[in-house]
């Protein structure tokens, strides 16, 4: 699998060598919602290099239910917006590395740790639809500059929340993206989970959320009074990630 996610990651970075590098502008930004528009100038990615690709590290957490035990992480990842895919590579305190790779809608899994989430195992399209999920909620939070991206259709829904619909290959979906009066990014919502963003810090001169922190509804069987009113109490957390490093437009 490690071979695989090399290859794949040289061939993104040769189209990349070949790539001129346009700034993205305000008339660029004239078919997204006022909110939408806020959130790109106070990011501060206006008036710099439109983004092909990115790599990013961070670490963090996970667990597979509210009553489980964290598993510390660190984990890097490339990716590709010109051919939309995620090389991710994690490292959790399992017996092996856990690989995950997604290119276009195509998901390949080696899991040491599948049981903490069941759509790693399902043979319906759930992985590429989860997927693309994901890659929308990054290029909002670690790639705000792709958002111009003629496969996402803007709705307004208030001054502060904004509908997205974006098409990858032949999968759609929709989330929610929730703002304060700052034009920070605090919410991404999409199905039964939600992502909450928060402390904004500047990273190679982009200011970006780098704590994000992965909310999912707990089962059922499982609800019960939490003692936290800070989230609802048929929801838990189940990652925490720290944004610690990203570079755009890599080359090599």
């Amino acid at each position: 699998m490690e071979s695989i996610i090399r290859k794949e990651v040289k061939a993104g970075l040769a189209r990349a060598g070949h790539r001129k590098s346009d700034f993205l502008t305000s008339e660029d930004l004239a078919c997204l919602p006022p909110i939408v528009q806020k959130y790109l100038h106070y990011t501060g990615v206006v008036g710099k290099p439109k983004v092909h690709n990115m790599n990013v590290t961070f670490k963090g957490r996970i667990r597979s239910s509210a009553e489980s035990k964290w598993m510390e992480l660190n984990a890097s990842q490339y990716s590709f917006f010109d051919v939309p895919a995620r090389l991710f590579h994690m490292n959790v305190q399992t017996p092996k590395d856990d690989l995950f790779v997604h290119k276009d809608v195509q998901a390949s899994v080696n899991f040491t740790v599948e049981r903490l989430f069941s759509v790693v195992n399902d043979k319906k399209n759930t992985m590429g639809q989860a997927e693309t999920v994901t890659l929308l909620k990054e290029m909002c939070v670690m790639a705000p500059a792709t958002l111009t991206d003629s496969n996402i259709k803007w709705e307004t829904i208030d001054d502060l929340t904004v509908k997205a619909t974006f098409r990858n290959g032949d999968i759609m979906i929709n989330a929610l993206l929730f703002f304060n009066e700052q034009g920070q990014l605090v919410n991404f919502s999409s199905n039964d989970r939600y992502e909450a963003q928060s402390e904004y810090k500047e990273q190679n001169g982009i200011r970006l959320a780098t704590k994000t922190s992965l909310i999912c509804h707990r089962p059922v069987d499982q609800v019960e009074n939490m003692a936290d009113n800070s989230q609802p109490a048929d929801y838990f957390c189940y990652g925490e990630f720290i944004l610690y490093g990203i570079e755009y437009n890599c080359k090599k």
